[in-house]
């Protein structure tokens, strides 16, 4: 019998070792694991030796050795199986539609997969589809802001701004609450996304998806930057110049070609006839690297910059077009040139 709870004691070791993988633990605490499993080896290592008999029994040592192991091995089946019928289950609560019983009696939207950043796993949440006919529909461009729970002092605030978004959903996963809130581009919208990102932007939990693509937080702060203020300035020609100094014909200053910014007609060389050739590859090459940031604003269309890229002229002969005149190795628009008349008086005063 000593043999069988010698086997035990060893049993105590294989079972430390497997506890270093936390699915193999008996409970979720590690240390508690650790002090049992010793506590037990000493009790079992003191149960073998008073019981010494010297008998030589290898199937009950044997015996003795796999008893953890295959105690933990089956609490682990059987933990996996469980957790296997578990269903997600997705509250929906579309803000635009305004009475209870609606919200209670909607199907829940369909989702598409997108994974959310975890400080120990992936997980896959469910976010919304732009345009989906089952249940609320979302609009053709939008804004998805997800967090979970925070100890942070803001929390409470970040939830009330989430649940006031226009539609606001409720994931369970893995038993734990993942919060969503949802924008168009509607100014107000937008104003409101920022100011619940400011909240929880620096949380691990937080993630952005923009029309179901995820995005990273240098986009984020381009976009809260340039379309922020176009949402506050109430200006529809914002894109085209926010000042006479950002005064541009693509439709976005951002891609820093402007009036007093490398303004697009400084792109180009004189041929020896001395007409100016416009360089449009040079400044498809800029257009292209400065909006990279800046696709996925709901003001940006390249489709729209470039058919005004195409619009500018090829070639521009300062010697005909009035409109231009040849400052050094370069033109300019000639009603940019400033004239000052200066009336200097070289009479005698003196009388």
């Amino acid at each position: 019998m000593s043999d069988y709870f010698l086997g035990c004691s060893l049993s105590c070791v294989i079972a430390l070792l497997m506890g270093i993988k936390k699915q193999w633990r008996f409970r979720e605490n590690g240390l508690s694991n650790v002090l049992f499993l010793i506590a037990l080896f000493i009790v079992l290592a003191i149960i073998a030796a008073s019981l010494n008999d010297n008998s030589s029994n290898p199937f009950l040592g044997l015996l003795g050795i796999l008893t953890l192991p295959a105690f933990l091995m089956i609490k682990n089946k059987g933990r996996g199986t469980k957790e296997s019928g578990k269903q997600t289950s997705t509250q929906v609560v579309d803000r635009q539609k305004t009475t209870p019983d609606y919200i209670n009696t909607q199907e829940p939207a369909a989702y598409s997969e997108a994974k959310v950043p975890n400080t120990e796993k992936t997980a896959i949440i469910s976010l919304p589809e732009a345009n989906n006919k089952k249940g609320s529909e979302f609009p053709e461009w939008y804004v998805s802001i997800s967090f979970g729970k925070s100890r942070s002092d803001n929390f409470p605030q970040a939830l009330a701004l989430a649940k006031m978004a226009p539609q606001y959903i409720e994931n369970d996963i893995d038993g734990q609450t993942i919060y969503q809130a949802i924008y168009s581009a509607k100014p107000q919208e937008y104003l409101a996304f920022i100011k619940l990102y400011e909240l929880v932007s620096n949380w691990k939990s937080c993630f952005v998806v923009i029309n179901g693509q995820m995005v990273d937080r240098k986009i984020i702060g381009g976009l809260n930057y340039c379309y922020g203020d176009k949402c506050r300035s109430g200006n529809p020609e914002f894109c085209y110049g926010a000042s006479f100094m950002t005064e541009n014909p693509f439709g976005c200053h951002r891609m820093q070609i402007s009036a007093y910014n490398n303004p697009w007609w400084t792109f180009g060389s004189f041929d020896r006839k001395g007409v100016w050739m416009v360089n449009k590859e040079a400044m498809l090459k800029r257009i292209i690297e400065y909006s990279e940031l800046y696709q996925l604003c709901p003001a940006f269309s390249l489709d729209r910059v470039l058919e005004a890229l195409n619009n500018l002229p090829d070639k521009i002969d300062p010697r005909k077009d009035k409109g231009w005149v040849v400052i050094g190795n370069a033109i300019k628009p000639a009603h940019s040139i400033l004239e000052y008349t200066i009336n200097i008086n070289l009479s005698d005063n003196d009388n």
